[in-house]
Formats: structure tokens, sequence, C-alpha cells
């Protein structure tokens, strides 16, 4: 039980360290768990099965590592199951080669993995671990494919381990493997895409060259049953030679014979030249080679999938197994297809037969007859018609890829061919019905609906404006057929369709395109409302499959501007979409010593509350700018109640020249109560210093009104003299709300800032422009659409929300260089009644350098 207990502990042990590394797409190099022999295989398969394992992997793998004496260490290793015994087989080698010099070689180690049987395994499914000495290299994903020592990757299952293939560790290069005498050779297979298992771990040290083999007793568990090939083909009675290779308990070969070994199959014929032997009615006796191997034959005359089982002496079953498959063409899973199907009546189309076997996999043996016979017009190959009927066709077998044979097929009158097939005398069927292809010849410049194509131009346009409608007729080809004389019929389900021809010939309600004599056809669409126009067609009375569509807008362009910084000049080109171009400046100040004025918008709170009677505000960093958000004061309680909140500037250590003032201000208002009942009062502080006096200015206010209150401190430095850029820096901001009376008062706040008046040589510019729109009329979607062009800066448009008096950042930034075109679609609020407001503000406020924004046309269009 001591044992039993310490191997589970090592294997999930090992399954931790697997799940953390497997998933990983670069080389593992480093230590991994210890695990070795057969009794951890053994009990990592019973916890498999007690714990209901995967149904992808099964139960775990089976191991046999084998010494041979002077040259190689060889080890083979078998997967018992990877889920049902339907699934996937495989077999696994390991070698290292001795040097002259009585040591193991370096650059020649090797792993080989050959699929043994069963269905493919995509790639990403599983990985290899070699560990030698502790140092893991793991295979996975691109590294299960390289150089010439693989043939993953090829048809018919790329990307997948299939039947028959192998795979190699590299011989050489950082990913080789290197095996030194004595040194531990450890091999884990995890499987499970997302959530790897360890499915196999063995180990085994690297003896000297010379060291003798031990003597071992058979074991049943770990001998091997192998076959080769695993595809057989019947028309070429071919057979698979059945290998038993017993091993001892340890997975080695036993190097000797005089066991028995008895074979079994569900499908076909097992022979040898014991025969029966010592085996019961059911089984051969595979014939004993004398060196630890024994051999069958394995033959059927009939297609199908064999199973080779065995049983080792009189009471052991092998528990590997052998699978082959007994294939021949069937025409049930051979299919036909022709290329083009549709063609002028000199032309040609490529009749192709994918011939393959029963399991629907391309066929790879001897070529076998494929007979084709067509309905209408003729069948060409450059195969002799010795196995075909007269009025069929030998196809020609494509050496260049498994199991294709093709003809061509040509017509000299109109109409559809149905090609037909026989492979091998059989007729080609698809679960019994007659495999078949249709190829369509039509004269040249035959007009054909289902090519002929609907075009509008433009398909985007105003309601004044029109869209011309063209009709290219064509033939089966997609080629125009270059000359008029067809009836061409157009209908729409908005606006009104008009043409020279009117009505002319076609149904009421649809309109005669004009024939303008070279294969295309015109009309003219208009519509007096906004919408979406399909337009449809018929040519000869057939229909048109190809339709095209118009959207008519009503366009509103902007009519009003307001500037709040910066500068709009030839305002009326953006009132067109004309091509001419509006240009908004930021607005800035003159350079040489002209006083300017900087703006700093209040940006951290240095202190919050600096007063025992202080009322919490909400929100207060939405009067950091001004931006129609607000912070927000209810006052209760008695009278000469206040609320204060503090406020520090933005860094301005950017300016520079002489500070020529310096003024408090703040946008407030009193959100309800009565005039003169509240008032608002402003304060400077200087970081953790004194305090000017209160303004005196003290404001009455009607409830909802929005005032700007100022207090000029230029005279008020607590120290006297000039004003320094370090005392601007320092400066901090209080705005107190005071009620008179006894009832409850609710108090806003917009922004609080400083502006300092300076002279010097540094210039900064800004821009905050508003626009408006009058008279856009209602509809289901709102598009704000704007062409432009920006230089010096990045510039943010913003629309104004009514129902929350909040300005809407819309995206992207707009930063294009070039003319581009920028659309938003504006919500219901935001069309407010037919009349949106919008801004352009800059992204680098205050900058050094002066940007404009260049509009072709600015407006709003509405569907």
């Amino acid at each position: 039980m001591r044992r039993l207990e310490g191997s589970r502990r090592r294997g999930e042990e090992a399954v931790s360290f697997y799940k953390e590394h497997a998933a990983s797409p670069r080389i593992y190099r480093g230590p991994i768990p210890a695990i070795e022999g057969k009794r951890l295989e053994r009990v990592e398969r019973r916890a498999h099965r007690d714990e209901g394992a995967s149904e992808v992997i099964g139960s775990i793998l089976m191991v046999a590592l084998t010494v041979v004496t002077a040259a190689s260490l060889v080890g083979v290793i078998s997967f018992a199951d990877l889920g049902p015994r339907d699934q996937v087989r495989a077999e696994f080698t390991l070698q290292a080669h001795a040097g002259e010099d009585g040591a193991w070689g370096t650059g020649d180690e090797y792993v080989t993995i050959r699929h043994k049987g069963g269905e493919a395994v995509p790639l990403a499914d599983f990985a290899i671990i070699a560990d030698i000495q502790g140092q893991a290299t793991r295979y996975s994903g691109a590294l299960l494919v390289h150089g010439d020592q693989t043939v993953f990757g090829e048809e018919p299952t790329p990307n997948a381990f299939t039947i028959g293939e192998r795979w190699q560790t590299p011989l050489s290069g950082t990913n080789a493997l290197t095996v030194n005498r004595g040194d531990i050779v450890s091999i884990e297979i995890v499987a499970g895409p997302g959530d790897p298992r360890v499915i196999w771990s063995g180990s085994v040290k690297a003896p000297p060259p010379d060291a003798p083999t031990e003597a071992a007793e058979p074991s049943a568990d770990h001998t091997t049953i192998t076959a080769d090939p695993t595809k057989v083909h019947l028309d070429e009675e071919d057979e698979s030679t059945i290998t038993v290779t017993v091993r001892d308990d340890n997975g080695n070969p036993v190097n000797e014979g005089g066991d028995t070994a008895c074979l079994a199959t569900d499908h076909g014929t097992l022979t040898s030249a014991t025969g029966q032997g010592d085996c019961g009615a059911a089984h051969v006796q595979a014939t004993d080679h004398g060196d630890g191997t024994y051999t069958a034959t394995l033959t059927a005359n009939t297609p199908g999938e064999a199973t080779i089982t065995g049983t080792l002496n009189e009471d052991g079953t092998i528990d590997d197994e052998a699978f082959v498959r007994f294939v021949s063409p069937d025409p049930e899973t051979t299919t036909l297809s022709a290329e083009p199907t549709w063609l002028k009546i000199e032309e040609e189309s490529t009749i192709t037969v994918q011939v393959n076997d029963q399991f629907g996999e391309a066929w790879t043996g001897p070529t076998v007859p494929v007979c084709l016979a067509t309905d209408h017009g003729t069948l060409n190959s450059d195969t002799p018609n010795e196995d075909c009927d007269e009025e069929e066709t030998q196809a020609d077998e494509d050496e260049g890829q498994d199991g294709v044979y093709t003809a061509t097929l040509t017509a000299e009158t109109e109409g559809t061919a149905t090609v037909t097939g026989t492979l091998d005398g059989d007729p080609i069927t698809d679960e019994g019905t007659p495999e078949e292809v249709t190829v369509t010849f039509v004269p040249e410049d035959d007009a054909d609906p289902t090519t002929t194509t609907i075009e509008a131009t433009p398909t985007s346009l105003h309601i004044d404006e029109s869209s011309t409608i063209t009709v290219t007729v064509n033939d089966g080809n997609g080629d125009p057929v270059g000359e008029g004389g067809d009836e061409v019929c157009l209908e729409t389900d908005h606006g009104t369709l008009s043409s020279t021809t009117g009505q002319g010939t076609c149904p009421t309600g649809e309109t005669q395109a004009t024939d303008v004599g070279d294969g295309t056809y015109t009309a003219t669409l208009t519509a007096p409302t906004p919408g979406e126009a399909t337009i449809t067609g018929t040519l000869n009375t057939d229909t048109i499959q190809d339709t095209a569509t118009v959207t008519f807008h009503v366009l509103t362009y902007v009519n009003d501007y307001t500037t709040n910084r910066g500068s709009v000049s030839d305002f009326e080109n953006m009132q067109a979409d004309d091509g001419l171009l509006a240009t908004l400046t930021e607005g800035g100040e003159t350079q040489g010593g002209t006083p300017t004025t900087s703006t700093f918008s209040a940006n951290v709170i240095r202190a919050n509350p600096v007063s025992p009677n202080q009322v919490t505000w909400t929100n207060p960093t939405n009067a950091f700018t001004n931006d129609a958000n607000f912070a927000n004061a209810q006052v209760t309680g008695g009278s000469n109640e206040i609320s204060q909140i503090r406020y520090g500037l933005q860094d301005p250590t950017t300016e520079s020249g002489d500070i020529t003032s310096v003024i408090l201000k703040a946008d407030v208002r009193i959100s309800s109560g009565q005039t003169g009942d509240a008032v608002f009062r402003l304060q400077a502080c200087f970081q953790g210093g004194s305090c000017s006096q209160e303004s005196n200015q003290l404001i009455g206010q009607n409830p909802g009104q929005r005032h700007t209150i100022e207090y000029d401190i230029t005279n008020l430095r607590p120290e006297g003299g000039s004003w320094t850029w370090t005392d601007i820096e320092n400066l901090e901001v209080i705005v107190t709300a005071l009620k008179n009376t006894n009832p409850n008062r609710s108090f806003d706040l917009f922004w609080a800032r400083a502006d300092v008046g300076h002279e010097g040589s540094v210039t900064t510019y800004a821009l905050d422009i508003e626009n408006t729109f009058t008279n856009v009329p209602s509809a289901a979607q709102h598009d704000l659409e704007l062409r432009y062009q920006a230089t010096g800066d990045t510039f943010t448009l913003q629309v104004w929300n009514p129902s929350t008096s909040q300005w809407s950042t819309k995206s992207p930034t707009l930063s294009a260089t070039s003319l581009t075109t920028w659309s938003t679609t504006l919500s219901e609020a935001e069309y407010a009644n037919g009349e949106p407001t919008l801004r352009f503000v800059d992204n680098t406020p205050n900058g050094e350098t002066q940007g404009t924004l260049d509009i072709d046309y600015l407006r709003v269009r509405s569907t």
C-alpha cells in the first residue's frame, strides 16, 4: 500500500508539472519530477479508470525499453489506448548510439513515433517531452513539423498524425537529444487540448555499450503486436506481416524463442508456417524466429478493417493490438465535379473524378478504369478507350494526385450536358443514387439574367438629386454581350424610376430602361422623401438576380456659430458640400511683451473641509473644467449655515513672464431659494500658509441663474511685493456658499479658477467654438457628418445633451491631417427637437502651437 501511495503521489506531481508547462509554445528546459518504471504506469492506468478518465485519452500507455548490447540503446513504446479501440494506436522508438571509444555518442540520439492504426490525431492535441538527467525538452506545435524527418502536414490530412506516418526528434541543433552513458532517459507523453494530461511515463538508465543483458521472463502485458503494412490494396493481392515482439516485465525484448504466440483477427485470414499449432481453433500460432519475434501473414478477399489480437503462452492475453485496413476503389465514395459548369460553346469544361476507397480516402493503389458518358457534347481524353464501352470515354489518370482522373467536355451547340461515370464497370453513385454533374453551353453573347448586373450611381444622395440606374447585360461567363436589343424592365420600392422609353413593353408599375445599344440599359431614380430604395429588374421577362440599393437623405447644414476661444474664417464654406474650406483657428495672445491672460482650471482638492460648518459637496471634480457639469452642496439647518469647497490649481510651471494680475473666479448658481437668500464668497490661500480675507463681493441670486463672481487678489500677496510663479503653483481657491435664512438651500459650482495676467514671450492657444443647427427635419435617424483636416493640434467634437445638461464627447478624436469624412449618430435628446448644438475644442488647451481645423462641410443627414 505504501508503494502504491508513493507511486500515485509521484504521478500527481508529474500531472501537475506538465499541466503547467505543456501549453507553452517554447522549449522547456529544466528539471522535471522523477518518474520511473512500470509500477507508476500501472498505478496511473488504474487511477485513470477509477476516476473516470477523459474519453479522449482512455487508459495509460504500455512501455517496453530494450538495452541492446555493444551498439545502441533502443526503446519501443506503444499506446494501449488513446480512447475507444477504433481511435488511434502508435509506436515510439528511442535510440542512442555508442561511439568507438565505448562512450555514448552525442548528436545522433532520437525518438521516433509511428502511427499504427485508427483515426488521425490533430497535432495540437498532444506533445512529446524527452527528459535527460532532469533536463526536459518539449516538442509540440511547430516542433512536431521539421525538415525531412516528418510527413506530418501532407494530404489528405494536413496538420494531423495519420496511419503510416512517423516523426523524429531533430538529429542536430538546439532541440536534439544528447545521451551519455549512465544518463537516465525518460519519455513523457501529454495529450488533450486545453487540459494536457500525462498519458504515459517511463524511464531507463543508459548502461555502458558492453553491459550484459540479464535474462527475463516474458510478459504479455508488455509484448507488442505490429502490422506492416497497415493498409493493403486488395487489387494488388497484397498481404500484411503481423509481428509479435515478446518482452519481459520491464519492457525489454527477451531476444530468444521458445514461447507460444497465438494470433486472431476479426477480418481476413491469418496464416503461418506453424499453422494452428498449439493454439485454439480461432487462432493461428505465429512462426517462432528464435530471437523473441513471431510472425504470421494476414490476407483478405473483402474490404474492411482488421483488428489483430493475441495471447502469449497459455494464460497471457497480450495487451497490445494491431490494425490493418483492406481497401479497394469504391464507386459509392467516389465523386464527380466539373469546372466550369457554364461556358460558351467554343470552350471546354474539365470533368474530374476523385476515386476513393471504402473509408472515403483517396485511392493510392493501382490504376483503375474510369469511364465517363455525356448526353450532350463530346468527352475527350488521351487514354485509349480499352476498358470502356464504345459510347464512353476512358478518363486520364493524374499521376500527380492520388485517385484523380480527368477528361474534357466540349460542345458545338448550346444546351445542358449531364455527365455520369463508372468505376471499374460499376456506376459511380452517392448512397445508391447515380452521381452526375451538369454543364451548360451557351452561344456567344447570349444574354444571361444570372450574370447581368444592376448598378446605381450614386448610391447615397440628397432628396433633390437623382441616381442613374445602369443595367449591364452579360452572357453565361459574366462577359458583356456588347450589343442591344433586349428588353430590360426595372422596378423600385421607393421613389420614382423614369426613362426615355417610359413603360414601353413592360408590365404596369415597371419602367423599360433605355437601350443604349452597347448592351447597357439606363433609367433615372428620384425620391421626394428620405428612405432606402431597392431596384430590381427582369431581362426578357426573366428575373435578374442582381439588385441595387439607393439611399435618399435630407441634408441640413450648420447655420450659426459662437466663438468662445479662437476664430472662424469663411464660415459659409462649411454650409455646403462644395470642396471649399472654412477654417477654425485656435485663439492666442500676441508675443513681444503684450499682456496676456492664461487660465488655470482647478485640478486637485488640497483640503476639504476647512470649516466645522462645512457641508459635503457631491461630485467636486465636476468643477475642474467648464463643461456644464457641476459640484453641488445641500445646506440644511438654521440661518448663517455655510458650505466651503477648496481647490488647488493646475500646475502652471510651464508659464513664464512677469505676473501683472491675479484674479480668482467662480461660476455659481443657487438651485433653490429666493432672491438675496444666499451669497457666494471667494478666498485665496497659499498651500499650508495664510489665507486672504473673503472677497467683499456678496452676490444675491435668483434660483437657477448662473453668475461669475470675481475676486482681484493682485495686491493681496501675503508677503507683499510681486507675485511669482511659485506663488501661483501654491495658490488655492476657497468657494464659500452662505444661506441667510432657515430654509434648506442647494448650491451649484460649475468651475473655479485663477486668471493670471503676465507679460512675456510665451504665447498659448486654445479653441472653443459652438455651432448650432435649426430646422433639422424629424426622421428615424440623424447622422452628424463632418469632412475635415487638422494641423498643429487634435480636436474633439462635443454635442449638447439638454436632458442631462452636459456635453457628450464623440469619438474618435479629430486628428486626420488630410481631408477625411467623420460621422456620428445623434441620440433623440441630442437631436434637440431639430436644433442640435455642438462645439469644437482642442485637445491641447494653452498649447504653444497654434492649431487649425479646416472644414469642408458640417451637416446633419436625416434618413
